[in-house]
This record gives C-alpha cells, structure tokens and sequence, in this order.
C-alpha cells in the first residue's frame, strides 16, 4: 500500500490595516514594518515554521503624495503560500510657506506691477521651489480715490504639486501728494494800453505727474497793487495757479511791467507866408495836431517858442522858427518846427489931389 502524505493547504494569517501617513517637515514619512505592522499568523494545517516576506510597489501622483502597494507573503515549510496586499497611503498635507513682499507706500505714477514692487516666494517640505505656482490678485476697487490712490490688498498665493496652498497679504498704498509742475510766461515790458490778457502775452504750462494734462485746471489772478507810476506804469504780479485732480496745487509768478516810454505824437502845422501886418497867434498860422498812447488830450502840456532873430527885414520881415513841444504826464517829450514867413510884398496906397489950374508963374508946390 503507498500512501501518499501531502500539505497543500496555505498557510492562515491577518493581514495589518491599511495605513495613511503624512509627509514631516522634510518630506519623510516612516514606512517601515515596525511603524505599520505585520501580518498577525493565525495557523497552518502542518508546518510549524512559516516564513514571512513582502515587496513594496510604489506610485506616487506628486512629490508627497504616495500609494505602497506592500505585499505580504506567508509560505510554508512545504512551499505553500498566502499573499495579501496592505495599502500604505503617504500624503503631504503641509502648505507651503509663503512671504509677501514688503508693504509699499507709493506715488500714484509708480508701476504697480511685481515687477516694480516685488514678487513673494515659497517654500515647501515636498515641492522644489521652482514647482511651486505663486499667482497673485488685485482688486482694484480698492483705488477709488483720485488718480487712482487708495489701499491696494494684494493677495499673492502659493500652491505646491500636491495642491496644498497658502496665501498672505501685501498692502499698497497709492497717494498722490505732488503738485502740478507750472511753468510761467516770461516776464515782459508793455506799453500803457497794450492788450495784456492770457490769449496775447501766453499762458503759463502745466504738467502733472498723474493728472492729464486737459484735466488740469489752471486759473491766474493779477495783483495791480504795484501800478503806481503815471498813467497807471509800474508792476502787475500775475499769479498762475495749478490744481491737479487729488487738489494739490502749484503756482508761480509772472511779471508784467507796465511803462509809458512812447512820446506823444504831433503833427505841425503847415509853414505859412504871412504878411507883416497878421497876427503870429496859432489861429491864424495854425494849430498842431496832438494824440498820445496814454494820456489824455487835455492833460498833455503844450507850448511852443518862436526863435523870431530871423525878423531882421524891413518892417519886421523875416522868417520865424516856432517849435512846437509836447510833454505827457510821464514826461514823455515830442517837438516839432514850423517856419513862418513874414513878408512886406504890399506897395503903399497913395492918394492923388484933385487936378487944379494954376496960372503960369505961379507956384507949383
């Protein structure tokens, strides 16, 4: 009789949990079969030594997330074997570690990008530095003010392979606090009467470093107070004021100096032949004809002066030089000459006695 004694019956056994563990501060988790366990033997129909064996399969969907496939063997010591697999579950649940860029204070004309005001960096326990995203958002409704100021909240965000994020906070500060740049039309001389307003002498020019140009408002205010010379000569200090559209404001003086250097103007009468017996008075040899830019007719002094040694002629004949002079209140002074002729060209009248008869011999004076 052959009887035929055999063990093919696999060995019994419990397998340990499944265990999720999460990456340290460095990335590293403790896989190791003390931390997570074996399998627990249970029994084996014949064998009293088994034998325990297990091979790791890993799978990892970023740099701190991995799923260990551990499969565990118990053989026999007649080469029968039970498998089991433990799922070990590593996960990195560590956001990484964000730093904002310095708070900024600055002027409204400043680049606001993180290319003028900085950009934040991170830092994470799994993800190199260059796999981490860092996005950033603005609200710009938080810049209600003028020319665009107010307190900017800029959120910068950081996001590591795994998807773990963490966020911090910069704070802009927009303010517009300089005022226009004014530049004033030279300063210049004018004649009393000329035309001094903006559209004839210039205006003064603005540029804001914010502010548009056409959105400026610009105004002048003239402080006559230095006009104190004759016919109103002297000083105007033209003041031009700029405001941007935050209210600073920006000014600068232009002088205009106001003088009567122009002399009167006058024509003189014509030059005349008289006769010796007329009158020198202008009514009869003739009146100048007078204006001046500033100052009234009746104000302008006016005299004139017969240079008469010419007169050395029978019976006062000769020629007169009259010099007409004008003089305006600021002492402005015109001449002019007019040569008047006086001449005896009227023979004597003569009368004749009546014709009368005398006798010869007789007197004749």
């Amino acid at each position: 009789q052959i009887i035929t004694v055999s063990d093919t019956s696999q060995p019994s056994f419990t397998l340990p949990p499944d265990v999720i563990l999460y990456a340290d501060a460095v990335c590293v988790a403790d896989t190791s079969v003390l931390q997570n366990g074996s399998p627990i033997l249970s029994s084996d129909n014949c064998s009293n030594i088994l034998t325990t064996t297990y091979s790791d399969m890993l799978t990892a969907t970023c740099p701190g997330n991995t799923t260990i496939q551990r499969r565990w063997s118990v053989i026999d010591e007649c080469g029968n074997v039970s498998t089991c697999t433990q799922e070990i579950t590593i996960q990195d649940d560590q956001a990484p570690i964000i730093t904002c860029p310095a708070n900024a204070n600055v002027s409204c004309e400043v680049d606001l990008s993180p290319a003028s005001l900085g950009t934040a960096t991170a830092d994470d326990n799994c993800t190199p530095g260059q796999m981490i995203a860092i996005s950033y958002s603005d609200n710009l409704d938080q810049l209600p003010g003028c020319n665009g100021s107010g307190i900017l909240i800029r959120t910068w965000t950081a996001v590591d392979a795994c998807g773990n994020s963490s966020s911090c906070q910069q704070t802009i500060t927009v303010t517009d606090q300089d005022g226009p740049v004014v530049q004033c039309p030279a300063s210049l001389t004018f004649s009393c009467g000329s035309d001094i307003s903006p559209e004839a002498i210039g205006f003064a020019v603005v540029s804001d470093n914010c502010t548009p140009t056409e959105n400026i408002i610009v105004a002048y205010e003239d402080d006559e107070g230095g006009l104190t010379g004759c016919n109103g000569t002297g000083n105007i200090l033209r003041t031009w004021t700029a405001y941007d559209a935050c209210g600073n404001v920006s000014t600068c003086v232009q002088t205009i100096t106001i003088a009567d250097d122009t002399p009167p103007a006058l024509q003189c009468p014509d030059n005349v032949v008289i006769s010796c017996e007329s009158s020198l008075d202008p009514s009869v040899t003739g009146n100048i004809v007078v204006s001046d830019n500033c100052t009234a007719f009746e104000d302008l002094e006016i005299s004139y002066d017969d240079q008469s040694q010419g007169l050395a002629g029978c019976n006062g004949s000769g020629t007169i030089v009259r010099t007409w002079t004008v003089i305006d209140i600021c002492g402005n002074v015109s001449t002019c000459t007019q040569e008047i002729t006086v001449v005896d060209d009227t023979p004597p009248m003569i009368n004749c006695a009546s014709a009368i008869t005398v006798n010869c011999g007789d007197a004749l004076d």
